[in-house]
């Protein structure tokens, strides 16, 4: 993981491989990074580009360094099932009901404590996990120290397998992780962690058959070689999502999930730079589809 100052000299920190999800705790929130990486949540803290103060300018580490995530680990090789793929952070207050988790363990001073409160970040794995991480102790205090996040949702044995989470415009209470394993969709979670119907976020690329037949507009199914949900984030009201190309199971049945339909350099030099092999929607807060970017097979 490298990054650079606001003089643009970079830094590299070895502990970081595969680094696929960030979230951003607003100026004001603690200005923090958290990047999503292997099995781990790292913590970064700066503000490299308008600080006044000079040692902010500099991303670093202070006493929290990272979050262990279950349902990953440090396999970081393409074979690995189990990288921290997601990472968004929760703006609701810390004794909210929104996204809360309890028991969530932490050593402080030598001894455990068990945290407990509305996470602060929630994070995603390939491995069909959702998670949580809170820093309210038990009498409300903060506590800020390297430890687990705590397992809220487990989709493995239904075959899901998340690489991006957002939470709805200017909601806490809403959920949505892109599932691109055995039946790719947009998965929606409430606040307490319960998958619950998805509202709108129908594949515009989908091929299959309606959903729901009595519903045209509730979109269709996807097939193996349809793109499908890779990556969800949401910027003002609107919600974008990033597809891409599935592909068929070895055995012919289904998808092989988790796995997307890629151009090696070769082939994609062959194709003019225009592999063909994503997709980006833009969708309104309610899950209507606004347009497809039209990105010229690029």
């Amino acid at each position: 993981c490298a990054s650079k100052d606001s003089d643009g000299a970079s830094a590299t920190s070895s502990g970081v491989g595969y680094a696929w999800g960030v979230a951003i705790r607003p100026q004001g929130e603690g200005g923090h990074f958290w990047v999503g990486a292997g099995g781990t949540s790292f913590e970064f803290v700066g503000d490299v580009t308008a600080s006044p103060d000079p040692a902010l300018r500099t991303l670093h580490q202070d006493a929290l360094h990272e979050v262990s995530v279950p349902g990953a680990d440090a396999d970081t090789s393409e074979a690995g099932l189990g990288k921290t793929t997601g990472v968004v952070f929760n703006p609701a207050p810390l004794n909210s009901d929104s996204f809360a988790v309890t028991g969530q363990p932490v050593r402080v001073d030598g001894r455990q404590e068990l945290l407990g409160g509305s996470s602060r970040f929630l994070f995603a794995t390939d491995s069909g996990r959702i998670s949580g991480w809170t820093e309210r102790g038990a009498d409300g205090r903060i506590v800020r120290h390297d430890g687990p996040a705590k397992e809220m949702f487990n989709g493995e044995s239904a075959g899901m397998s998340f690489f991006g989470l957002a939470l709805a415009p200017g909601r806490d209470d809403t959920l949505w992780a892109a599932d691109f394993g055995a039946e790719p969709q947009i998965r929606q979670f409430d606040k307490a962690w319960q998958p619950v119907a998805t509202h709108g976020f129908a594949n515009p690329f989908a091929t299959g058959d309606p959903l729901d037949s009595a519903d045209p507009n509730g979109g269709k199914h996807a097939r193996p070689g349809d793109p499908a949900p890779l990556n969800i984030g949401s910027s003002g009201d609107r919600v974008f999502v990033t597809y891409a190309t599935t592909k068929a199971a070895e055995n012919g049945t289904g998808f092989d999930a988790g796995e997307e339909d890629s151009l090696d350099a070769e082939q994609e030099t062959a194709s003019g730079d225009r592999p063909d092999r994503g997709k980006v929607a833009e969708f309104d807060a309610a899950g209507n589809l606004v347009r497809v970017l039209d990105d010229q097979g690029r």
